[in-house]
């Protein structure tokens, strides 16, 4: 009883304030002489049909919990009930849950993705918070946008906007991480060679793996548990994602010069990837020659020093840089 008397957060329905609310409150003042928790969190109904409480209890709902959850899973389920406003009753959304599941795969296919690369490596050697020396600016732009990522859902959370956090935290996942990241670090992940640039990729991948565990565990916790017992649990030091320390922020990661190296980087990525699809070639596919423009000495040694991330995203076999006086309205000049 001591363990959770008296509550940081007492969540529960619209419909019980004047009954649950109310009583708990006045029978721990009239036993314990104080209230029984700091905070009330009001939320709403999940609505079938548009009207009708969903209710595991209630046998003549037309959608059941139990049910969805044996077909789609806890964790999806659990997705769509944190995108709700707080407060708010909510029509039953099958194309929110979809979304769950989706998320769901993407994050196991990403962490055995990540996996696959770190199995020739001590992961002790990662665990370490020094940063390595031999970070490059893709390096130093993903841990720029996560440690954003970081105190930006930590501050939502604080103020019980869990679809904010969330949205933040799935953004990074999905578009930083995913989509660009993994893409522009592949070739130094698949080096045969423990060179110190394949090291710097694996550390920033491991990090940034484990935060984003971390930060979603809340909102899936069954996948992120048996995948951090899995990859980071023994140097972690916990026995459990959910007894580990919530991510703390990381103001030395903090990069403005990468940020603006990774904008830079993505912008010449969406050209190529625009030109791909309008010559109806697959992403995967090679090019003979990309010719990267730039009005900027600073930025074209900037550029010049992740040529080899820029080959690896946009499959070029060789990469021009120049510098020209005149702004080109395409970053990008695409023969072959």
């Amino acid at each position: 009883f001591a363990q959770h008397f008296p509550a940081a957060l007492r969540p529960q329905g619209h419909d019980i304030i004047r009954t649950w609310a109310f009583y708990s409150i006045v029978k721990s003042l009239n036993h314990h002489g104080t209230v029984p928790w700091q905070k009330l969190l009001i939320t709403g109904h999940a609505l079938a049909n548009g009207q009708q409480k969903i209710s595991k209890s209630k046998s003549t709902s037309s959608i059941q919990p139990l049910q969805i959850i044996e077909q789609e899973s806890a964790d999806a389920l659990r997705y769509w009930a944190t995108s709700v406003k707080i407060g708010s009753d909510t029509p039953f959304s099958p194309e929110q849950l979809a979304n769950g599941r989706r998320l769901v795969t993407k994050l196991w296919q990403a962490s055995r993705f990540v996996e696959s690369r770190l199995q020739d490596i001590d992961r002790s050697t990662l665990a370490t918070t020094t940063t390595p020396a031999a970070l490059l600016a893709t390096d130093r732009w993903l841990l720029s946008r996560l440690a954003y990522t970081i105190a930006s859902a930590t501050a939502a959370l604080a103020h019980e906007d869990i679809a904010t956090a969330r949205q933040e935290i799935e953004r990074f996942f999905w578009s930083d991480l995913c989509d660009n990241y993994l893409e522009l670090a592949k070739s130094r992940l698949y080096q045969a060679e423990l060179t110190s640039e394949r090291h710097a990729a694996q550390w920033t991948l491991y990090h940034a793996l484990l935060m984003v565990l971390k930060l979603l565990a809340p909102y899936l916790p069954f996948v992120t548990e048996e995948l951090y017992l899995h990859l980071f649990a023994q140097q972690d030091g916990r026995s459990s994602i959910h007894s580990a320390l919530w991510p703390a922020e990381q103001r030395v990661w903090l990069d403005e010069a990468a940020e603006a190296t990774g904008k830079t980087m993505l912008t010449i990525l969406g050209a190529v990837r625009r030109y791909k699809a309008e010559q109806g070639l697959s992403v995967a596919s090679q090019l003979q020659h990309l010719q990267i423009l730039t009005t900027s000495a600073e930025e074209l040694q900037m550029l010049e020093a992740v040529a080899c991330d820029l080959r690896s995203a946009t499959r070029a076999q060789e990469i021009a840089f120049t510098l020209t006086l005149q702004a080109p309205s395409e970053p990008v000049l695409i023969t072959g």
